[in-house]
């Protein structure tokens, strides 16, 4: 297992392994951060599947909060045809109310129905930054 980190410029987290399509890439956990993510560090996140095309993918990383609040951040998976790399971009992110108790944080189309109707956060770039960020993601390739 590999891991990337969210320090890199411009929220875009270089995966340095290359990569035969972006279906090799394998997401297993999402450290996340931002003074908005309750409970502190460690949180993790889970992984959705958005949007998928040839090129490129986008998913949702998911956290259901303590405090009634299913938070999400959008991400962009996609894979350089030169030079065989597969990158990750953070895109943007957002928040639903979702009681602890019934969450709606955990399935797919919950997840996506959610994304649908969020409400706007910033996207945390460091641990002390506003809204909801991803510190690092742990991840495996897994070649076909």
């Amino acid at each position: 297992m590999s891991s990337l980190n969210a320090e890199a410029a411009r929220n875009i987290l270089p995966i340095v392994a290359t990569c035969n399509s972006i279906d090799d890439v394998d997401f297993v956990r999402a450290y996340l951060q931002g003074s908005s993510m309750w409970p502190r560090l460690p949180t993790t996140g889970y992984f959705f599947n958005h949007i998928s095309t040839n090129s490129s993918s986008t998913f949702l990383i998911t956290h259901q909060s303590h405090d009634n609040w299913c938070k999400m951040i959008q991400m962009r998976l996609w894979r350089d045809e030169s030079s065989q790399i597969c990158s990750v971009k953070l895109v943007s992110a957002g928040y639903v109310y979702s009681s602890f108790s019934a969450s709606t944080c955990y399935t797919e189309e919950e997840v996506v129905g959610n994304w649908d109707s969020k409400n706007p956060s910033s996207l945390a770039l460091a641990q002390t930054g506003s809204g909801y960020g991803v510190q690092s993601i742990d991840f495996k390739i897994c070649s076909i």
